[in-house]
């Protein structure tokens, strides 16, 4: 396994000698895990010379087209995936003589000639040329219906024609607006786009090589090494729209190595080592890779944005994994001059774009996001083995240690669109006093219903080593009853950050009397009960209604914190200060006994 984001070693199936797979009541030398405890060994060479060939195809010639697309008379998806591959191994010297070195090689091929999107037509809902220009007198909704009257951010009454004059336009939304390819075909009634393509294409290969070393230096002892790898190609994958959201995956690579010793003390006594490295590096989440267009600079496509905070694409950490990626990609928003991010902000367009209140969801324009995922996650392992058998007695001990290294950039919190790049949302939306009704028009007027954005760029660097041993007996009592019985120690560490940028939140060190005001909602009339321009945020302990300049009112600021009350970090902790360097704390030893017998 490579980590907790999803991506492992699948090896070739030629190279897998034995899988022992235990569900349960299992012995105390099997730990790290509580549940499933599955091992694989890789084959060895024999004295022999031995070696297979294999080849598994599939293409989508032998596939009818899928229902779908029959209906929408769409064209069946090409997919083309091969696999196939070959193993050789034997002894280094004379087959069937007294050899005591021998190897084993296998190596599988994966080409692979698929399209994006699933194979399926690609449809989006970009702005039309008029739209552009302020005219919305022909646009259509995410239903394919006209869209409602549009009104006017400041004075709220209608647009004529839905068309905005030209001094109620704000060049910077244009400039949004103009940053997508024009519509290639009409958008139809009952349709919810207009820009349609073919899905591109990837050709990749992926290789994966496993090679062991056994050497037998005496009857006592026997050592053998092993390395097995996935690499493919640093390829460029197109994105929904060419040119403009193509990412790369820099390094599409997996390597392992691992070492075992095997020494025969004498008759009754065997001790055994093992060495394990795994290591991979993704790039993935969002679009899926590293954005490798120029149009993701938002110096030169959207110049004098209004970020809240403009430097929170600085890189301020020199040991951060980041640089060393983004120095080596060298990425058309990436300043390594100034070790500075330059990505344009997130933009969400609302429902009657995109058909639900998501960002970056089709049909509506795409984002071009800074990877979900940008990491490096390597593991070694070390166990050390001792058995003893005396009697009726197997007694075994042993010693294990997994440390665990994990470089990636934070998210939010679970605050969906909370990054360094901003998020400005264009979304109609009816508790927006300032709302036109349609997120484009919104964008070329200046109006937003939420901005977004976490003033620093942020990576953690994860680690923890999970420090075990254990001491067991296998007891065949007489010819019908086994006993099982032993005890395993467990030092299992927190994963932390090494940066100490970790906090946690602790309720019994919260305060009431500390926690921010919020506005409440309040009538600018004074009347009992409001709705509409009249309903807005008050200030509870004086009663006073918030206004903001040019806008109707004050909705949106409800339920929000009044500005400097309270400590907006009521309770929360940093790692290191007040609480442990490891964001929490663990017993330094925990003990799992381990019990079992079998009666024939």
């Amino acid at each position: 396994d490579t980590g907790n984001n999803g991506q492992m070693l699948q090896l070739n199936t030629e190279s897998i000698g034995e899988v022992k797979i235990l569900t349960q009541g299992y012995q105390a030398e099997f730990g790290r895990s509580s549940g499933l405890q599955i091992t694989a060994v890789t084959r060895s060479g024999s004295n022999q010379f031995r070696g297979s060939l294999y080849d598994v195809e599939r293409d989508s010639k032998w596939n009818a087209n899928r229902w779908v697309n029959t209906k929408n008379g769409d064209p069946k998806p090409i997919t083309k995936e091969k696999d196939w591959g070959y193993s050789i191994g034997g002894p280094v010297g004379k087959p069937g003589g007294e050899n005591k070195l021998f190897f084993f090689y296998s190596h599988e091929y994966r080409p692979r000639n698929n399209p994006i999107n699933n194979g399926n037509p690609i449809r989006l809902r970009v702005p039309t040329a008029l739209e552009r220009a302020g005219d919305f007198s022909q646009s259509l909704d995410n239903n394919g219906a006209p869209i409602p009257q549009l009104l006017d951010p400041v004075t709220r009454q209608p647009f004529p024609g839905n068309r905005i004059p030209a001094d109620r336009l704000y060049s910077t939304g244009l400039a949004i607006l103009n940053r997508y390819p024009l519509p290639n075909i009409q958008q139809a009634a009952a349709t919810n786009y207009n820009y349609q393509v073919a899905p591109g294409k990837v050709e990749n290969l992926i290789q994966q090589p496993v090679v062991r070393v056994d050497y037998q230096l005496s009857p006592q002892l026997r050592v053998n090494f092993k390395y097995a790898g996935q690499r493919g190609r640093k390829i460029v994958t197109p994105g929904q729209i060419e040119g403009f959201t193509d990412v790369m995956t820099p390094y599409p690579y997996i390597t392992n190595y691992a070492a075992n010793v095997n020494y025969m003390i004498n008759s009754s006594t065997f001790v055994e080592g093992t060495w394990g490295f795994i290591r991979n590096e993704l790039t993935g989440g969002n679009e899926g890779g590293v954005l490798v267009n120029e149009s993701a600079n938002r110096l030169r496509d959207l110049p004098g944005f209004p970020l809240l905070y403009p430097n929170a694409g600085k890189v301020s950490n020199d040991k951060y994994y980041v640089l060393e990626v983004m120095n080596d990609v060298g990425a058309p928003w990436w300043d390594k001059q100034n070790s500075m991010i330059n990505l344009p902000p997130i933009f969400g367009w609302g429902n009657r774009i995109m058909g639900n209140a998501g960002t970056c969801a089709v049909p509506g324009p795409p984002c071009q996001r800074y990877p979900g995922w940008l990491n490096i996650n390597r593991t070694n392992d070390v166990s050390i083995s001792l058995t003893k058998v005396t009697g009726r007695h197997t007694i075994k001990a042993g010693f294990y240690n997994n440390h665990s290294f994990k470089a990636q950039n934070t998210g939010a919190g679970g605050i969906p669109n909370l990054t360094f790049q901003g998020y400005v949302n264009f979304g109609n939306d009816t508790n927006n006093g300032l709302d036109t009704g349609f997120g484009f028009a919104n964008a070329a007027t200046g109006v937003f219903t939420q901005y977004l954005q976490a003033s620093d760029f942020i990576e953690g660097h994860m680690v923890y080593d999970n420090t075990e041993f254990y001491v067991q007996d296998n007891w065949k009592m007489n010819d019908r009853l086994t006993v099982d019985y032993g005890i395993r120690f467990t030092r299992q560490q927190p994963q932390h950050d090494r940066f100490q940028q970790m906090s946690n939140f602790f309720p019994e060190q919260w305060s009431a009397s500390r926690a921010p005001l919020l506005y409440v909602a309040g009538c600018s009339n004074r009347a009992t009960t409001c709705s509409g321009n009249t309903r807005n945020a008050m200030d509870p302990r004086t009663g006073q209604i918030l206004t903001a300049p040019g806008a109707a009112n004050t909705q949106a600021a409800i339920g929000t914190p009044i500005p400097n009350t309270g400590n907006l970090l009521n309770g929360i902790q940093r790692a290191g200060e007040g609480i442990a360097s490891t964001g929490y704390t663990w017993p330094t030893l925990v003990i799992g006994p381990r019990f079992g017998m079998a009666y024939d």
